[in-house]
């Protein structure tokens, strides 16, 4: 499978089109080019839209996108900045506190700057890496249903 290299721009903005828990860059990348025709995603990038549940056949209202912003007001979890990384590995930096990093599985709070600056699972640079295991393997991380 070929590599692809994009620069940090377009990998946030391939991150606030991604479905969260589901997406992958690849699967974002077919939604955008209409190459895939689901129910919850159909040609023309409807990704902000709320699907009813009587329109595919399911039980419940499916929302199509949530952000960490989104998902932080969903679980009722406080902070000023919340970013979501389907492998909880890779963001963009936190810059406002408390600050939220979440993944599909769960979440970690950072409650000021220093805490986040000097926490010796983070590997900040130009963006956040979060090396041997993602977020899940910080103290703290809560996992979410």
């Amino acid at each position: 499978m070929p590599t692809v290299r994009v620069d940090d721009e377009v990998y946030e903005w391939l991150q606030s089109l991604a479905v969260p828990f589901q997406d992958t860059p690849n699967s974002v990348l077919r939604r955008v080019a209409g190459l895939d025709e689901t129910p919850l995603t159909q040609k023309g990038n409807l990704l902000d839209k709320t699907i009813n549940a009587d329109e595919i056949g399911v039980e419940e209202i499916v929302p199509i996108r949530a952000t960490g912003k989104e998902l932080s007001k969903i679980f009722q979890i406080e902070g000023e900045q919340s970013l979501y990384s389907d492998t909880g590995t890779f963001y963009g930096n936190l810059t406002k506190f408390p600050g939220v990093l979440w993944d599909r599985h769960g979440y970690v709070r950072f409650l000021s700057e220093s805490d986040y600056r000097t926490s010796p699972y983070l590997q900040i640079g130009k963006r956040l890496n979060v090396p041997n295991g993602g977020i899940a393997s910080i103290p703290g991380y809560t996992r979410v249903r």
